[in-house]
């Protein structure tokens, strides 16, 4: 008998990740560099050998992030001050107002493939498969919803 999935639990995508390598050569520790990737600008920092990828356009005016001061966990705008999280991309301090107002920039993962910049995009989105729902009669009739509907005008969520 299959067990009914608790409803709390939701299928997480499976994001698969496809390797482009760059003519760029990997920034030295303590340096960063912009690539260019089918069509992207991405900022690579090279944090003591580890690398980090950012979309390189701050969000609030586009100053290029690769041109802002780093330490190991973030990157710091030099027009705004804005800092963003070199792991999430998640705006971290800055100027009250305008770090609630900015958005978060996309983290990209980044390795080094024979000394060259190379860089992980999603290739696609693929759901995972949730088993079958069961009623709790152990089997799902046909027709019979898996679920049964909430009274009209109940507030979801």
């Amino acid at each position: 008998m299959l067990a009914a999935r608790p409803a709390s639990v939701s299928p997480q995508p499976i994001v698969c990740l496809r390797a482009v390598r760059t003519s760029t050569l990997v920034p030295s520790p303590g340096t960063s560099v912009r690539v260019e990737v089918e069509g992207r600008a991405i900022a690579v920092f090279n944090v003591g050998g580890k690398l980090y990828g950012l979309d390189s356009s701050c969000p609030h005016r586009g100053c290029p992030l690769e041109q802002g001061r780093f330490e190991s966990d973030g990157v710091t705008c030099p027009w705004h001050r804005l800092s963003f999280d070199l792991t999430t991309g998640a705006v971290v301090s800055g100027p009250g107002l305008l770090r609630r107002m900015t958005k978060p920039v996309t983290p990209y993962r980044v390795e080094s493939t024979e000394g060259w910049v190379t860089v992980l995009l999603p290739d696609s989105v693929r759901p995972t498969r949730m088993p079958e729902p069961v009623s709790s009669r152990g089997q799902l009739s046909p027709g019979e919803p898996s679920e049964p509907s909430p009274p009209v005008g109940t507030v979801i969520g």
